[in-house]
């Protein structure tokens, strides 16, 4: 599940009408904790459990993003996933992936003056490549002693 948003002026408290919010949180937000709840049958029935990857973004680390409303039901899927991954173990590991600027149809939605600003802020100069980005969904998959971890693959945009 990738999440939902619309471009518009971050600190722009109008920008997004109520039912925006509403649909931001229940997709960003509740999405995943359903998603999990129905996956539960299947990873309870595995021998080995499973895993629950969930793509977040590094907006839910800054205060940046397409929206205030994306930041903020991005950086609630965060609190959300390790809730998950601190009840649901041992059986079910849940951690998150959290891009930062992904050149996709999407993210060149944000324009060729906005595009560079967001590079230039990263610490290695350049967008989220879409291979690393797959990778570490991969690497996370795979990775039988992490739960509970926010996976920031976003070329050094949001250093903690």
């Amino acid at each position: 599940m990738k999440g939902w948003t619309k471009m518009s002026e971050f600190g722009d408290l109008h920008a997004l009408t109520e039912d925006e919010w509403d649909k931001c949180w229940a997709i960003n937000t509740k999405g995943n904790m359903h998603l999990l709840r129905e996956a539960l049958p299947t990873f309870n029935a595995n021998p080995d459990g499973g895993v629950f990857l969930m793509t977040s973004s590094s907006a839910g680390i800054t205060q940046a993003g397409s929206t205030m409303a994306y930041s903020v039901t991005k950086a609630a899927g965060l609190h959300l996933m390790k809730c998950l991954a601190a009840t649901q173990g041992p059986k079910i590991r849940v951690n998150a992936v959290l891009p930062g600027l992904l050149l996709t149809e999407w993210g060149e939605a944000f324009g060729e003056a906005q595009i560079k600003m967001i590079k230039e802020r990263a610490v290695l100069k350049q967008e989220t490549m879409l291979d690393d980005c797959a990778d570490a969904f991969i690497m996370a998959a795979k990775n039988s002693s992490m739960t509970g971890q926010n996976i920031q693959i976003d070329s050094g945009l949001a250093i903690k």
